[in-house]
Order: structure tokens, then C-alpha cells, then sequence
């Protein structure tokens, strides 16, 4: 992942070193109110929000095996156990590693207009 200065996007770091350009994209339009769901290992990104009086509203869930450890520092915002984060909420079954305790790291957010001077990039809403 890598920033980026295109003012198409949004705040969010750019993936990078993938053999697809936009030609190959498929782009997939939904109408207010509507949800979209794909696996976490698709290549993805939103346009810009048009709207100028309404957020974009977005929910991200990951689903996995509670055998799967979670390598995910949040582009270095958590410090600490970032082979494992243990923020997670066991839906079904045992957890394997419930032995190295559960972690609080992620809270809603709201992202930053990166146009206004002094934003903050995802700040923390508690």
C-alpha cells in the first residue's frame, strides 16, 4: 500500500504491483441504499462521493476461520501484536487462541476531507 495525490480517490493508501490496470476493472453501481459484498482478497476501490450534503456510509466485516491469525496492523496504526490482532468477535465455535486474550483497537471512524487544512486521516470517533 502506498498514498497517493489522484483526487478521484479518497483518503485511503492505493494497492500497487498488480499485473491490471482500470481497463480491466468491472465497475459495479448501486443505487442508494444498496449493499455490495466480495472477498477481502479482491482488488477494489470506490470513486470519489458525489454528494455534497451526505456521507458515503460504509460497514466492513472480515469472516474467517478462527484458526486464521490476522497480520493486519492497520497501514501502522497498531502498535503492538500486529502478527495477530485480537480485536475479533467469535461468531461460531472455539477459539484456538482465546489464551492470548482479545484486543480493543478499532472504533468508528470518520475519514478526513483531505482538502481541509489539519485533517486527520481517519479519526477516531469513540
Amino acid at each position: 500500500m502506498k498514498p497517493h495525490n489522484d483526487e478521484n480517490y479518497d483518503a485511503s493508501n492505493i494497492a500497487y504491483g498488480f499485473p491490471y490496470d482500470d481497463k480491466d476493472a468491472i465497475p459495479v453501481e448501486l443505487k442508494a441504499g444498496s449493499a455490495v459484498f466480495f472477498n477481502g482478497y479482491l482488488l477494489h476501490k470506490s470513486l470519489k462521493n458525489k454528494t455534497t450534503d451526505k456521507y458515503r456510509r460504509a460497514f466492513a466485516n472480515h469472516y474467517l476461520s478462527a484458526e486464521s491469525l490476522l497480520p493486519w496492523n492497520w497501514d501502522g496504526r497498531i502498535k503492538g501484536h500486529v502478527e495477530d490482532n485480537r480485536d475479533i468477535v467469535m461468531v461460531t465455535g472455539d477459539d484456538p487462541y482465546a489464551h492470548k486474550g482479545l484486543e480493543d483497537n478499532f472504533y468508528p471512524f470518520i475519514r478526513a476531507d483531505t482538502k481541509q487544512e489539519g485533517a486527520v486521516f481517519n479519526e477516531v470517533v469513540k
